[in-house]
């Protein structure tokens, strides 16, 4: 298996939770458009950190134990382009899911 670190500082990431969560606090009255700031975020992090940020995520959500499990499964999947990857960010609860993904995170997964 092989050793990743998240390339996103918890800082920013946190961000990022904080900025879904202020986004989908009211789901019902999401304009087409909801989605914008944090996919330009995510856009000027770079490919890597949408990986990273994508992992966070589904280890949040529980689909894995570990960041480093979530990590190496979705690098054996392959990942397809940064569109295609920040899609499957969008996800009403990423907010929460982040936060539950960051807690669970070891010292030694960061950079």
């Amino acid at each position: 298996m092989q050793k990743f670190v998240c390339s996103i500082s918890r800082k920013d990431l946190q961000g990022l939770s904080d900025l879904a969560m202020q986004v989908y606090r009211n789901p019902d009255e999401l304009p087409f458009t909801y989605f914008r700031p944090i996919r330009g975020r995510l856009y000027s992090w770079g490919f890597d950190a949408i990986k990273d940020a994508q992992a966070v995520m589904y280890l949040g959500r529980g689909d894995y134990d570990s960041y480093q499990i979530a990590r190496n499964d979705l690098e054996d999947s392959g990942w397809l382009s940064p569109e295609i990857e920040i899609n499957s960010l969008d996800k009403i609860p990423l907010g929460e899911y982040l936060q539950a993904g960051i807690s669970k995170m070891k010292s030694t997964d960061w950079a």
